[in-house]
């Protein structure tokens, strides 16, 4: 198997193509071809810069794929525990793959200029991370943070897990952890959450498999908590999928077969998603196919509490999901706060007297959160903010906002809109 070949055929699929890099990789991609394509991706503005300084002359469209396998090579040469000489020969057996042969050349001359010039990516750290469109924003809505937030988004995240309270703990799960050598240590925002120091498979992970945990960044854990949620609380959790919130409103609702809580998603794949997420953990919802826009097959008053996980740019995500920065584009996020305003007001009508809509994001930019709850509550006179009392993240006008963190969590935007008696 040559892992750069399959490296440059997914790499093709998110640049060429406009997939994800999630649907866009290989299957049975190794491990490596999967950490190629990730780092690619996560430095791609710093690498795309080095290529310009190293190239005599600028490569034809149709030659996107030897492109892409020099990025490639000028990673492995900055990131990749691999001698110089490996990585080289490998690039360049690899255009034989691809079937330009008259490319060996000049991938052999590109990466070893880069050899000999000891001019790696870090020696030019003054290149932005992430497209001028997308860094302008990040700058102008967090002018005080913009470069710790950049960093960040360079980095691997690490891997979190949510313990399931409703069947141990996470004193419990820890000393689990320990005792089979997996290295870890709670979270300091959620009582729930343990970090993994070295990221594993799940199904190296003791009582992933039974349910006793779940994937979830630490930011995202921070959702549920905020609805008040109890047994006896009717709860709707909107765009549900994959089911990760879902899950974690089960375990607080303690919800072992009673049917007071109903997820929905619009596509059936993606409620299976949550049925096997729910199934893993023990739990059971309601589960509907149903586009909120038109929530027909809802009955309207019916929740006492709402979640409502808007589709975002998923800024805030960038470090997990690096093929953002190629897919997303300035225009993207005044249609995605339009669709954000829709959902919102759609789900409103589904929400009693007295109840709590927690509307949360993914993102960081202030067009996609607090300019949309801005919006909404101006054309709502029932609805009012309630104010978020925590210690962690950043108090905005209208709730509050985690910015992505070196070795912690990603980026989350929450606002809990209470609901007062109708005229």
């Amino acid at each position: 198997m040559n892992d750069y070949l399959d490296a440059v055929q997914s790499l093709m699929g998110v640049t060429r193509e406009g997939r994800s890099l999630d649907a866009a990789l290989k299957s049975g991609a190794s491990p490596l071809a999967k950490q190629i394509c990730y780092g690619v991706l996560r430095h791609h503005e710093k690498l795309d810069y080095d290529l310009e300084r190293l190239l005599r002359k600028p490569l034809r469209k149709k030659d996107l794929d030897v492109r892409t396998l020099l990025l490639i090579g000028l990673y492995g040469l900055a990131h990749l525990r691999q001698p110089d000489h490996a990585i080289v020969n490998l690039a360049v057996e690899t255009t034989r793959h691809l079937k330009k042969d008259w490319a060996s050349g000049l991938v052999n001359g590109v990466l070893r200029q880069q050899i000999r010039s000891q001019k790696t990516i870090g020696a030019t750290a003054d290149i932005p991370m992430l497209p001028n469109w997308l860094a302008h924003q990040i700058n102008s809505d967090w002018p005080d943070d913009s470069i710790a937030v950049t960093s960040a988004f360079s980095e691997a995240p690490p891997m979190t897990l949510r313990v399931n309270t409703c069947r141990t703990t996470r004193e419990q799960m820890l000393s689990t952890l320990r005792q089979a050598d997996v290295s870890c240590h709670p979270g300091s925002l959620s009582n729930d959450c343990i970090y993994l120091d070295v990221p594993h498979s799940v199904t190296d992970i003791p009582g992933f498999g039974e349910g006793l945990l779940s994937v979830q960044d630490e930011g995202a854990q921070m959702a549920a908590p905020l609805l008040q949620v109890s047994a006896t609380t009717s709860v709707l959790d909107a765009c549900a999928a994959p089911g990760g919130k879902t899950g974690q409103l089960a375990e607080k609702m303690g919800l072992l077969g009673v049917g007071r809580l109903t997820a929905v998603d619009v596509s059936p794949s993606r409620i299976n998603m949550i049925k096997d997420n729910l199934t893993r953990l023990q739990m059971s919802a309601e589960l509907i196919v149903c586009d909120l826009a038109e929530p027909s097959k809802l009955t309207s008053d019916a929740f006492d509490r709402i979640l409502l996980d808007a589709p975002c740019s998923a800024v805030g995500v960038i470090r997990r999901h690096p093929d953002i920065k190629m897919l997303r584009r300035p225009t993207d996020i005044a249609k995605l706060a339009k669709t954000q305003h829709t959902l919102l007001a759609s789900v409103w009508r589904l929400l009693r007297d007295g109840g709590l809509l927690l509307y949360t994001t993914c993102s960081i930019l202030h067009a996609e959160n607090d300019e949309v709850v801005g919006r909404f509550i101006e054309q709502h006179t029932d609805a009012s903010v309630v104010p978020i009392d925590a210690s962690w993240g950043i108090a905005t006008e209208y709730g509050r906002q985690l910015l992505p963190t070196s070795s912690a969590h990603d980026g989350f935007y929450f606002s809990l809109i209470a609901r007062s008696k109708r005229p």
